[in-house]
């Protein structure tokens, strides 16, 4: 046996394990193959695991070899593990120069603090990295859940880091504050800490394109299929065995040639197979007294036909247009300003259009809106799907943050210096500013809004699901 495998319980014919990463199913004896089926080290593969294990061994001749290990995800068992330490240090590294970043000058010598619209994100930001840090700390299984938040939510942020960061490519190094540059190590050490602690070895990636083949199978795969191997071809087809005369049945009709036996008896009851006891009827074929027919052959499966595919392939949907969507009216200018004079004239003007900005700053929002739809897309393939709840919802929570952030731009005052006139003219003029949002924004609120529903979706989805027999397994070896 490998010194990465221990047998767990032994019966009388099979053998249950944990590997690397996976709990398997060996036949007893030597030499030993390779586990026959395997299930995910989590708690759910030890429940699937252990009830396939009873279904194939004899009742009472399970008997325990070792004690199995208290399963609370790739990195805790019961307490952190050094990676998962070393991710928690790194949160709490980035959250305390985010938390540092808030007060010094961040852009153009104005600090965070000093615009709602603009500390509200932040505020956003290092909260979903608190509550990362927080999931992580307690291990078990929440610990992938707290990874995982945090990685979606630093992929999504990169796009927003970047965009300010892009301000000053394009104007010069003299708008970035002290505020700026604490809030980029900030991010940086959040990244690093999501990334540490992510089972990044080749099997986990084997595991989790088995169980997406298994999602997006023809069929659902058998609960508790037979022990021993399943033949994989179809019986060959009956022929027509050559008949011969049987001499004491009664002539009942005149003797015709028969095509499949040349110069024979057309009577059924004057035919008699060659082999066997002389008189004896020919064994039956698969539809009575037409051999030629053959085997049956049953037509495939479809996709479509197995429900899990067809459940998969419309979040798989719903996911990407949702955040496709979100991405595509994030763009368009959310901000409406209406200027009115004292004598009642009035002029509209719209800002906020991404595509408006420097190059650098473009960039930036490209890569918030890439981010969204592939972390949208991840989420929903990714197992199980209360992970890939977490995972968009780090996403999603960056776009609410934008969408409250805009909000809350509506309660600040607007200068007149914005649109190119100064004070003394504004004045002269009676100029009044009003300002709103435009019916873009809203479009954008509802899109995100379905993604949020479909965190809550994901997260719910195995505990309403969750089967009261054995899952299957995640590979089976042939």
């Amino acid at each position: 046996m490998p010194e990465n495998e221990s047998i767990l319980y032994r019966g009388a014919n099979y053998e249950l394990g944990h590997g690397p990463g996976f709990y398997g199913i060996w036949p007893a004896g030597s030499p030993r193959p390779p586990s026959i089926e395997w299930w995910p080290d989590t708690p759910d593969g030890w429940q699937g695991a252990w009830a396939r294990y009873n279904t194939l061994e004899t009742p009472g001749s399970i008997t325990m070899v070792s004690q199995p290990k208290r399963v609370a995800g790739r990195l805790g068992a019961g307490r952190l593990g050094t990676r998962a330490l070393l991710a928690a240090g790194l949160l709490a590294v980035g959250i305390i120069c985010g938390l540092a970043g808030l007060f010094p000058a961040y852009l153009s010598g104005a600090s965070l603090t000093s615009s709602a619209s603009q500390l509200i994100p932040h505020v956003f930001y290092l909260a979903g990295w608190t509550a990362s840090l927080a999931l992580i700390l307690l291990g078990g299984s929440r610990l992938k859940v707290g990874v995982l938040f945090s990685l979606g939510l630093s992929v999504v942020t990169f796009g927003f880091f970047f965009s300010d960061l892009g301000e000053v490519i394009a104007a010069g190094t003299h708008l970035m504050g002290a505020g700026l540059v604490l809030s980029l190590i900030g991010w940086v050490a959040c990244a690093a800490g999501s990334v540490v602690a992510l089972p990044l070895q080749a099997g986990f990636f084997r595991r989790s394109v088995a169980q997406i083949r298994a999602t997006f199978s023809p069929a659902p795969a058998a609960q508790f299929a037979p022990a021993g191997p399943q033949p994989t071809t179809q019986p060959a087809p009956q022929n027509a065995a050559p008949w011969t005369p049987d001499p004491a049945a009664p002539a009942t009709a005149p003797a015709t040639p028969n095509p499949e036996a040349p110069g024979a008896p057309a009577s059924p009851a004057q035919w008699t197979a060659p082999s066997g006891s002389y008189g004896q009827p020919a064994p039956a074929a698969p539809y009575g007294a037409y051999p030629g027919y053959g085997a049956y052959q049953p037509r495939p499966a479809s996709r479509w036909q197995n429900p899990g595919t067809r459940r998969a392939i419309f979040t798989v949907a719903i996911a990407a247009l949702a955040a496709l969507g979100a991405a595509i009216t994030f763009a368009p200018s959310w901000d409406s300003y209406t200027l009115r004079t004292a004598t009642g004239v009035a002029h509209t003007l719209t800002a906020g259009n991404a595509f408006s900005n420097p190059a650098a700053v473009i960039v930036g929002d490209v890569a918030v809106m890439v981010a969204l739809v592939l972390v949208a897309v991840a989420a929903t393939l990714w197992r199980p799907l209360r992970l890939g709840a977490a995972l968009l919802a780090g996403a999603v929570i960056p776009m609410i943050a934008q969408a409250i952030s805009a909000l809350a731009q509506l309660g600040e005052a607007v200068s007149p210096a914005q649109f190119g006139i100064s004070n003394a003219e504004a004045n002269q003029l009676g100029l009044t500013i009003s300002q709103g949002v435009t019916p873009v924004f809203w479009f954008y609120c509802i899109f995100v809004v379905i993604l949020a529903a479909l965190c809550g979706w994901l997260f719910r989805t195995p505990r309403q699901t969750a089967p009261a027999v054995a899952p299957s397994p995640v590979s089976t070896y042939g």
